[in-house]
């Protein structure tokens, strides 16, 4: 409920919303934020909360920000942006950021990069960044998580003919891991018995 990933689509059931991250990037989800960083590690895509009450606020603040210039409109709420050293006027980053509101909360949409690397992911990041908006089908909202369900055995049987009767959502070796047997171990009467349910996810 708190994020899952079908492909390179991160959708968030709780909040309703769906960002597309870039091919054969790494989604990294965490409490506070869910990201993905390039297969060189030398570039990220990030999305957060904003504390702030309005995307102009949210803007307002991030280039307000010492060391932070403000770059041209990129479409889509999308501006360009440099990081500047401080101490020698460099620029050491470039990127995309963009504040959007949906359903009361700011979001803040983030990719960035090295100077040498932007012409490498800046089309693959903004691209990513552009396809954030909220989801309203029922499929990606209502999945429910894995739970473990506990059977009491009827009658004496393998594991393997357990799984059969009693499906679960994960590999058979998995259940045979998670009750510490083997698939053509026999089980008695009584025994109790640990399957996966739920956690099924929607093709796209």
């Amino acid at each position: 409920r708190q994020g899952y990933t079908v492909g390179q689509i991160y959708y968030h059931p709780e909040l309703a919303f769906k960002l597309e991250f870039p091919k054969q990037w790494r989604i990294i989800n965490q409490r506070q934020a869910v990201g993905a960083l390039s297969p060189n590690r030398d570039a990220a895509v990030v999305l957060t909360l904003s504390d702030k009450e309005t995307p102009r606020a949210a803007f307002d603040a991030f280039f307000g920000q010492q060391g932070i210039q403000k770059g041209p409109n990129r479409g889509r709420n999308l501006f360009a942006f440099r990081a500047i050293d401080s101490q020698t006027g460099a620029s050491t980053a470039e990127g995309l950021i963009g504040f959007i509101n949906l359903d009361g909360r700011i979001y803040q949409l983030m990719g960035y990069t090295g100077l040498e690397t932007w012409d490498n992911y800046g089309s693959a990041m903004q691209k990513s960044l552009a396809t954030f908006r909220k989801v309203s089908d029922r499929r990606h909202l209502d999945v429910a998580p894995k739970t473990i369900d506990v059977v009491n055995l009827p009658r004496s049987m393998t594991l393997a003919n357990f799984y059969r009767r009693y499906p679960s959502t994960v590999e058979v070796e998995k259940i045979a891991i998670i009750n510490g047997v083997d698939e053509d171990t026999m089980l008695d009467k009584g025994h109790l018995v640990k399957r996966i349910v739920g956690g099924e996810l929607p093709k796209r």
